[in-house]
């Protein structure tokens, strides 16, 4: 049974994480970002997307919450033999920011990488063959508690 924190418990939102960690990699050069996982690029590389993989709430003493995500990158394959090498150059970046971003006030207190691995895949959007990879980070908010210290 889920216990209540405190009566006046105000959850945090996995939406606004969501769109901060948008509004990080849209910082990187030359990268298209949806905080969300469109239909289609319309030809556009190279994209990022982030969509939200669930959440968990925790009530020890305070409320605690994890949201995770899916950040997934995608390249177009119009040269294949550069391809590899700009996925690279992009999940270095990627991963960086995310690095320097680990603290986020207002947004969450703590961010990790998933402990896999990245996954890479190759897919067809629009006619278009794109090769992407996928990895997961989590980020660790405590609520707001009507002024009860986290």
């Amino acid at each position: 049974m889920l216990r209540k924190a405190n009566a006046v418990t105000t959850l945090t939102s996995r939406k606004t994480a969501r769109e901060h960690l948008a509004t990080l990699l849209d910082a990187i050069t030359d990268l298209t970002v949806y905080d969300h996982e469109p239909k289609d690029f319309g030809g556009l590389s190279p994209v990022v997307t982030v969509h939200g993989a669930g959440s968990r709430t925790e009530f020890p003493d305070h409320a605690r919450e994890f949201h995770r995500f899916w950040l997934t990158w995608y390249w177009r394959r119009d040269d294949p033999a550069l391809t590899e090498d700009y996925m690279d150059d992009l999940a270095q970046d990627v991963r960086q920011k995310l690095l320097d971003n680990t603290e986020a006030a207002g947004y969450w207190q703590d961010l990790e990488f998933d402990e896999e691995f990245s996954e890479a895949a190759y897919l067809i959007l629009d006619g278009v063959q794109y090769r992407s990879e996928r990895m997961r980070v989590t980020v660790f908010s405590v609520c707001d508690n009507g002024g009860i210290p986290g």
